[in-house]
């Protein structure tokens, strides 16, 4: 029951996550391609970075505990949010896809 409910609340998070980036793909990148990078970059790069750190994640859970290992995932996950803030381009910048339409 719990799984379920947790399941029913991830949801709505993973259809705004993908929803605002196929915003962002179509406003910096040609429309065509917006797929095409969403299949590519975000899907086979998530299931690579499963592979790749769940390891690491296991031996850290092991050795110090769940709470401090979900600490250690919030900072870095902090810690790409701020990178991203100051890398990612701004909605009116570079806009070569559609651009938003301001009414």
């Amino acid at each position: 029951l719990g799984v379920s409910i947790i399941k029913l609340l991830h949801a709505p998070e993973t259809a705004i996550f993908i929803l605002a980036m196929f915003r962002y793909f179509t406003l910096h990148f040609d429309t065509r391609i917006s797929t095409t990078l969403y299949m590519v970059g975000f899907q086979i790069a998530a299931q690579v970075g499963q592979i790749i750190f769940s390891t690491p994640f296991g031996a850290l859970h092991d050795k110090i505990g769940y709470q401090k290992t979900f600490l250690v995932v919030s900072g870095i996950v902090t810690l790409s949010a701020i990178y991203a803030f100051f890398i990612l381009k701004k909605d009116d910048k570079d806009v070569n896809g559609q651009p938003l339409e301001m009414s």
